[in-house]
C-alpha cells in the first residue's frame, strides 16, 4: 500500500476546503449524506453517476476523480486465473 492520497481523502478535503458538512456537501452533489460518508471513508466507491456528479462539484475533468479511485495492483483481479494457462500462454 502506497501513502498517496486515497479518493475518500480527497474528498473530504475538498469538502473541508469549502467549510461544508457532509450533509451539506451532499445535498450540493445530490446524493445521500451517508453515501457520502461511505465515499470519504472509503466503505465503498462511487458509481459512475456519483463520480460524474462529484466532478461537477469539484469543478474539475471526470478523469481527474476516476484516477482518485484508481485500485492498488494487489485489489486487480486477473483476467486468467492462476494456472490456467501454461508454459507458452496457452490455455
Amino acid at each position: 500500500m502506497t501513502d498517496k492520497p486515497t479518493g475518500g481523502s480527497r474528498l473530504a478535503s475538498a469538502r473541508h476546503l469549502r467549510r461544508l458538512r457532509q450533509y451539506d456537501a451532499a445535498r450540493q452533489i445530490g446524493v445521500h449524506p451517508e453515501t457520502l460518508s461511505r465515499w470519504e471513508r472509503g466503505a465503498t466507491t462511487p458509481e459512475l453517476d456519483g463520480m460524474r456528479r462529484i466532478a461537477a462539484w469539484v469543478g474539475v475533468p471526470l478523469v481527474s476523480v476516476l484516477g482518485w479511485w484508481e485500485p492498488e495492483p494487489d485489489e486487480v483481479e486477473p483476467l486468467t486465473p492462476p494456472g490456467a494457462l501454461d508454459h507458452r500462454g496457452r490455455p
